[in-house]
């Protein structure tokens, strides 16, 4: 058995107000916390690494999602269930079988 615990990727701060005076702020402030499109491609390309380790190399993953092999989880915050969801499709690409609903 593997166990791989995994951070978000790159977000938007918690503190936007630190930029207050930038005219980018607003931007910042409606993202504030929120995964960041760097961050899903983080957690897309470390899904993908795992995925050519071990699906390709190693064989010890089935090159198809396989409900029985794979238990995956997230607390319940957007930006974690967002590294989640971009790290599984690196890990089980599309036509591998996975649904994300």
């Amino acid at each position: 058995m593997v166990q791989i615990a995994i951070r978000h990727g790159a977000r938007y701060s918690l503190y936007p107000e630190l930029i207050k005076d930038k005219p980018y702020y607003l931007y910042y402030k409606e993202r504030e916390g929120q995964l960041s499109s760097v961050g899903m491609l983080q957690q897309y390309n470390l899904g993908t690494l795992i995925r050519q380790d071990y699906v390709t190399n190693q064989k010890f993953l089935p090159g198809n999602y396989d409900v029985n092999s794979i238990y995956a989880f997230s607390s319940n915050v957007n930006r974690t269930l967002q590294s989640l969801q971009s790290f599984l499709i690196g890990l089980y690409p599309l036509r591998t079988g996975i649904t994300l609903l």
